[in-house]
């Protein structure tokens, strides 16, 4: 006699399994968090913003507005970005780990002369 039971709970078991897997895999850093902010400057391993200063993980990675991996020091500022901030334990605020250029800002610091179109 065929039995339905059977390949009912093997059915749901795999499935089960399947949920599992979906959701280990799609837990990155369980706190990371993405926001869109206006980075007003840098340094050598920090991004400055009008709410304060952020220093990059390790393994932080930087693009440009075209999605090209550069270096912090190509990174244009001021500019809009998207960043990743992920917490660290025993750091506040939590450490940037990614940073995707979105808009590069005008620098106020640059006022052009009308008539000649140079820095004054």
């Amino acid at each position: 006699m065929y039995n339905h039971n059977h390949h009912h709970n093997v059915y749901i078991k795999t499935l089960i399994a399947w949920v599992v897997l979906l959701l280990v895999f799609s837990i990155q850093p369980v706190f990371a968090s993405d926001h869109k902010i206006v980075i007003q400057n840098k340094t050598e391993d920090e991004i400055i913003t009008k709410t304060g200063t952020y220093s990059l993980a390790d393994n932080a990675r930087v693009y440009n507005q075209n999605g090209k991996k550069v270096k912090l020091w190509h990174l244009p500022t001021p500019c809009t970005a998207r960043v990743s901030l992920e917490p660290q334990p025993g750091q506040v605020p939590p450490v940037v780990t990614k940073i995707k250029v979105v808009e590069v800002l005008p620098d106020p610091n640059l006022r052009k002369n009308r008539h000649s179109g140079y820095p004054e």
